[in-house]
């Protein structure tokens, strides 16, 4: 055996050790980010028939501590969802949410919805949750999910 041939192996290897990473760390991590208009915020309240005035109209939020309209929080659990689908692909079914909301979302910001695995057992894999508004740098929801792989 050579040293080149040696080098050949080696080299091999750590290239297909660097591919193999960079599969699991895309699987691993996902993020989406969306900015939600009026608009948004008022068909999803007709889809949901969640038609709080904190929501939708502008002068009773006006006299609240938020002092705007702010978006419900499911629907940036949706966003959320969206995130766990995009780290998971297709297979996912959702078995369990938790989730804090601790800061609430303006129409017109950016937010950025992420999830990270932090545990793989078997078919089930748990997910850290985030939901920030990107501009502010706040943390506005914060939870786990787990999800049950499967072949569809």
């Amino acid at each position: 055996v050579t040293p080149s041939a040696v080098m050949s192996v080696l080299l091999r290897n750590v290239l297909a050790i660097r591919r193999f990473t960079q599969n699991i760390e895309a699987r691993v991590y996902a993020e989406i980010t969306k900015t939600f208009t009026c608009e948004d915020v008022k068909l999803f309240s007709e889809l949901s028939s969640d038609t709080n005035p904190l929501h939708l109209d502008k002068a009773f939020a006006s006299n609240t501590k938020f002092q705007k309209p702010i978006i419900h929080g499911t629907l940036l659990l949706g966003l959320l969802s969206g995130a766990v689908y995009k780290a998971v692909g297709s297979g996912g079914v959702l078995v369990s949410l938790t989730c804090k909301f601790r800061a609430p979302a303006f129409p017109g910001e950016l937010i950025k919805a992420s999830a990270s695995l932090v545990d793989e057992r078997r078919i089930l894999k748990t997910f850290d949750l985030q939901c920030t508004a990107v501009k502010r740098g706040e943390l506005m929801i914060s939870g786990t999910a787990v999800v049950k792989t499967t072949r569809l």
